[in-house]
């Protein structure tokens, strides 16, 4: 074994030499792989600013901007956005999304302080389990908007925050974009090291040497030295790497045995056995892999989304630790389902167990098994044949708190099936699937199928009964579901706002509520956001044959929960703008007892109404996000989960509303 020792040599000394060789050596792997963003030309941060009109255009012997601190500047209106004096550029402000790429808005973070936003962004769980919320982060995070003046000269602070928590999340790709878009890309050290480890969570080795040859002033930083060693002994500098290993191993700051004993393997070729990894990092994953050292299993335990994709992806790590890796990365949004149905589908089975697939994977509720009857409903070419291993699927998902995971994992089975007499049985399960992917255009055709089969037997039409409320949800147009702030007959419409000319500016305050697209005042109770005299496609009322029809459904097929269920889904419904009758709920009234429920700080709860009320969209979401936190939908009161939904409405995100409580209600089974 390489014995990590040095003498009389200085450890900077050491590193910048180490360095040099490095600089001067070919990288494996270097330049752009698939998931880089490649820009040309000069690249725009944030939007433009409207020209303003020939008359309000500033004179000759007048100045657009002065400097800070100066004379009072002139303030321009323009098509009613307040510009007032730009001073120097915040990198804060800086993104890549805007309104009309899925941007949440330049008036983003209006109403809210900037220190709020800071510690409320750097709380973000990053475990999310709703696809909803985790989207809206997802925008919010990336999107280039307006922000309040920094205090203490903590300019830049908040955009490393969000790059962070994004990368946290596993989202790579949008990590990368938003380090790519930076302007202190090049001198924050925070930025850096979060590119050289999205790098390393890729598998771009290359990438992320390419990125230490840009650090000879920060070889005093221990990640840096680490990462130099790594790169020395990838390209086959073993005695530089061994340099380098034995002066950090002398300097005594690394404390990861684990860490020498695989640059040993690199340099010398010496065995290694990792029995437990508690606390996984890049660093040790890209190693491990590098030297094919499987991953144990408890890494999968404490790993953060994007080391689960590292684990999943790890090819000597036994294939019942990394299936376990893909499920939970996928949960949280880390792996796609599509690359987790890939997953299963290379595990190798034997025949006789893909004949027994449903019975074997009723007592084996492992990954393993999941990834047995997925392989089974892909061998079944008959539609009976396959809807049977789909059925059981979706059964053991629901009982195992899956069904949202895998109701994704096999859409493209799901799709692939059409409605038949014979498979009138399957029915129920392929549209209550549908509904909860979105996809009413094709539940509905289930469900048609369906009632023409309850005429000869009742039991399918109280089955379909039983889908109303999930059906509503899922057949809301945006407009039904959308802001509760009504809107007249007549509404002017704002131009939209172009993208500022000066590369990163934003205009510092935008006052308009119109151009900003939120309410200009706390909303009125209304259900309709259409113009007057327009008609809704979908309106949804709970005093109609449809809904007594579901009513009885429930009270027929689970009468001890009936009531509790059908307040949950009044609940539910109010949230996302249908009117609730007082005769529907006081026939409620003394059947549903008390329950437990968790519920979040008050505090919480209170300033999301506030927010919402006065369209604080930034603040709005981050509240949600962190009211919902790592624990999901599954254990929140029904009341909270309401309000969440109610206050993404109220900010003008009712698409966004109507797919959470979709998600609430298939999570609930309502």
């Amino acid at each position: 074994m390489t014995v990590f020792r040095a003498r009389g040599l200085a450890v900077a000394a050491g590193m910048m030499l180490s360095a040099a060789a490095v600089s001067a050596a070919p990288v494996p792997g270097a330049g752009f792989q698939k998931d880089q963003v490649a820009q040309a030309g000069p690249l725009r941060l944030v939007p433009r600013e409207r020209e303003a009109p020939a008359s309000e255009a500033a004179k000759p012997d007048q100045l657009p901007g002065l400097v800070p601190g100066g004379p009072a500047s002139p303030r321009r209106v323009i098509q009613d956005i307040e510009v007032n004096t730009l001073g120097g550029l915040d990198p804060d402000e800086a993104g890549t999304l805007y309104p009309d790429t899925g941007g949440l808005g330049a008036a983003l973070w209006n109403g809210m302080p900037r220190d709020d936003i800071e510690r409320l962004v750097q709380r973000l769980p990053v475990t999310i389990q709703s696809p909803t919320m985790r989207d809206v982060l997802r925008r919010l995070l990336l999107t280039a908007a307006a922000l309040p003046p920094a205090t203490g000269g903590t300019g830049g602070r908040l955009l490393t925050m969000r790059a962070e928590r994004l990368q946290a999340m596993g989202l790579l790709g949008s990590a990368a974009e938003l380090v790519a878009v930076a302007p202190n890309r090049a001198t924050d050290a925070a930025l850096q090291r979060l590119s050289a480890e999205n790098f390393l969570y890729r598998g771009d080795i290359g990438g992320a040497c390419a990125d230490s040859r840009r650090q000879d002033q920060r070889l005093d930083a221990l990640f840096w030295q680490q990462l130099l060693i790594y790169c020395q002994a990838v390209q086959g500098d073993t005695s530089g790497a061994a340099l380098g290993a034995n002066l950090l191993a002398e300097t005594g700051q690394l404390n990861d045995s684990l860490f020498f004993r695989l640059i040993d393997r690199l340099v010398s070729g010496n065995a290694v056995t990792v029995d437990s990894l508690a606390k996984p990092t890049a660093m040790l994953l890209s190693l491990m892999r590098t030297t094919n050292v499987p991953v144990p299993a408890d890494a999968v335990d404490q790993a953060a989304p994007p080391l689960l994709g590292m684990i999943a992806a790890s090819p000597k790590t036994p294939i019942e630790i990394r299936l376990a890796a893909a499920e939970r990365g996928a949960l949280h949004g880390a792996i796609t389902a599509e690359r987790l149905a890939q997953a299963y589908a290379s595990v190798e089975f034997s025949k006789e167990d893909l004949n027994n697939a449903m019975s074997i994977a009723d007592v084996t509720r492992t990954p393993r098994g999941r990834a047995l009857l997925y392989q089974a409903a892909l061998v079944h070419t008959v539609p009976t044949a396959r809807a049977a291993v789909l059925q059981k699927a979706l059964k053991l998902a629901h009982e195992d708190g899956q069904y949202a995971l895998m109701v994704r994992v096999y859409e493209t089975l799901l799709i692939g099936l059409s409605p038949s007499n014979e498979l009138s049985w399957f029915s129920v399960d392929a549209g209550r699937a549908l509904y909860a992917l979105d996809r009413a255009d094709l539940a509905r055709h289930w469900l048609d199928a369906l009632r023409q089969v309850s005429a000869r037997d009742p039991v399918a039409g109280v089955s379909a009964d039983a889908l109303w409320v999930i059906a509503s949800l899922a057949e809301m147009t945006t407009e039904t579901a959308g802001s509760e702030t009504p809107v007249p007959a007549t509404v002017p419409v704002a131009a939209p706002v172009e993208r500022p000319k000066q590369v990163g500016v934003i205009p510092q305050r935008v006052e308009s509520a119109a151009a900003s697209g939120l309410p200009a005042q706390p909303p009125a109770l209304s259900v309709r956001t259409e113009p007057a005299g327009a008609t809704p496609k979908v309106v949804i009322r709970t005093d109609t044959p449809a809904a007594d029809a579901w009513r009885a459904a429930l009270r027929e097929t689970e009468p001890e929960t009936a009531a509790r269920r059908i307040s949950d889904a009044y609940t539910l419904l109010t949230s996302a703008g249908v009117v609730v009758g007082d005769a529907e709920w006081r026939v409620l009234l003394g059947d549903s007892g008390a329950r437990m429920a968790v519920t979040p700080d008050p505090a919480y709860r209170a300033m999301l109404l506030r927010a919402s009320q006065q369209g604080r969209r930034g603040e709005t979401v981050l509240l949600a996000a962190l009211i919902l936190g790592e624990s999901g939908l599954a254990e929140m009161d029904m009341t909270v989960l309401a309000e969440i939904v109610s206050a993404l409405r109220m900010v003008g995100l009712g698409a966004e509303a109507r797919r959470t409580a979709l998600e609430i209600a298939v999570q609930a089974g309502i």
